[in-house]
């Protein structure tokens, strides 16, 4: 009989697993950050819509109730008086808001927001959080009537 005795481990397995490993540590990192990518182009995505909706729904509606600059509760903010015509008793009275009441009522929690108009380049209100620093930013601009003449209505909702 012959008395032969077999490698328990041959080196040609250990490097063929070593690279087997390596292969898959360098795809699982590619999928991690592809999923990374496809969740931060999804949050862009929301902002952005969120950002044209609520801009529009601000400088286009009078609000529900139309009357919510009076008191109580609104269900919806509108600053218009008709489309694209600002009310400026509707400014005023958003502006003298909570800064995080206004949020819940624009029904963005998630995000901070910043609102400009300008008329003739110079500043004629603001409200909100500007941030320099954030980690996404995202605007709209539109074209209002604001106190009888054109202005320039920005909303920056940042992440």
């Amino acid at each position: 009989m012959l008395d032969r005795r077999g490698q328990v481990i041959s080196y040609d397995m250990l490097i063929a697993i070593f690279i087997f490993l390596l292969v898959f540590a360098v795809v699982l990192s590619a999928w991690v950050n592809n999923l990374n990518a496809i969740a931060k182009e999804q949050q862009i995505y929301d902002m952005k819509n969120s950002v044209v909706q609520i801009a529009d729904m601000l400088i286009m509606t009078t609000g529900i109730p139309s009357n919510w600059h009076l008191g109580g509760d609104a269900n919806l903010y509108g600053f218009a008086t008709s489309r694209r015509v600002l009310s400026l008793q509707k400014l005023g009275a958003f502006k003298a808001l909570d800064y995080n009441s206004a949020r819940g009522g624009l029904r963005i929690a998630n995000y901070d927001f910043y609102i400009k108009i300008e008329q003739d380049f110079n500043k004629v209100y603001e409200f909100g959080n500007k941030k320099s620093s954030a980690e996404t930013a995202i605007s709209s601009t539109r074209v209002v009537n604001y106190n009888g003449k054109n202005a320039i209505f920005s909303l920056w909702l940042y992440k």
